[in-house]
Parts: C-alpha cells; sequence; structure tokens
C-alpha cells in the first residue's frame, strides 16, 4: 500500500498513483492532503474508489483509512 500527499513537487499525488498503477494494477493507495476539493482530484478518487482523509487528521482517522483502503477490494 502507498500513502501519498496530493501535493508533490514534481508530479502531483493522482499522477505518481497513476503511474505507479500502470506497474501494478492491484496496488492499494490512499491519499493525505490539506486540499481535497479539486474536482479532478474528486474524479480520480471517486473512479479509482480511493480515501483521502484531509490534513490535520487524528490519528485513529488515519487508522481507520488505512484499514478500509486495504479491505477494499480493486475494481
Amino acid at each position: 500500500m502507498v500513502i501519498l500527499d496530493l501535493i508533490l513537487p514534481r508530479m502531483d499525488g493522482g499522477q505518481t498513483y497513476l503511474a505507479m498503477k500502470q506497474v501494478d494494477r492491484d496496488l492499494k493507495a490512499m491519499f493525505c492532503s490539506g486540499f481535497t476539493s479539486d474536482q479532478l482530484i474528486s474524479s480520480l478518487l471517486q473512479e479509482e474508489h480511493l480515501r483521502a482523509v484531509r490534513k490535520p487528521f487524528r490519528i485513529d482517522e488515519f487508522l481507520a483509512a488505512v484499514r478500509d483502503s486495504l479491505d477494499t477490494p480493486r475494481v
């Protein structure tokens, strides 16, 4: 499983996820970011059935999102 921030220096988290998914179609992933309102990101999360945890987050929220991400079957 990979946990990505949406805002990264060279490639954003969405682009990074899509590149990694080309290597492993069964990749489990989730995002952590203070920015989850962008339409493009929202579409990616919905299409790929991915979770996003908004910063700052509580550890129990983070752990629940990790568990849910691991348990969600890939489509």
